[in-house]
């Protein structure tokens, strides 16, 4: 018997995951809130119509050598109503970035004040 198996390809391979509509909210929420400005929008057109879609897609990531499984990067998508542009957010990051705003925590350790003492550059 012989082996007909194709090798692995070396593009990303991607799966998909539908998002309830809670979820999708959460990430309309979520962009909306890191907007910089109420009519930012599209980065193509400009436009503030965009959408998430109704799917979360895994997206394998490439590694070397070929690790069976892998290891993924989980994405939301949203995609301009007015000329079709798309964007991807890692949900991972959104979901943390979400979790520490809930909890009132920095995602990441502030850094700290430099000292203030009157100190000059010595001239």
């Amino acid at each position: 018997m012989t082996d007909d198996a194709e090798p692995p390809s070396e593009q990303p391979q991607s799966s998909d995951v539908e998002l309830t509509a809670e979820e999708a909210s959460k990430y309309v929420d979520f962009i909306n809130r890191k907007a910089i400005s109420p009519t930012d929008g599209c980065p193509v057109c400009g436009s503030p119509q965009n959408f998430v879609v109704e799917y979360a897609y895994k997206v394998e990531t490439i590694k070397e050598p070929f690790v069976m499984g892998g290891s993924a990067m989980p994405l939301f998508v949203t995609i301009c109503y007015n000329c079709s542009f798309v964007r991807l957010f890692n949900r991972n990051m959104a979901d943390a970035i979400i979790e520490a705003e809930l909890a009132a925590e920095p995602l990441l350790p502030l850094p700290e004040p430099a000292p203030s003492g009157g100190e000059t550059n010595g001239e």
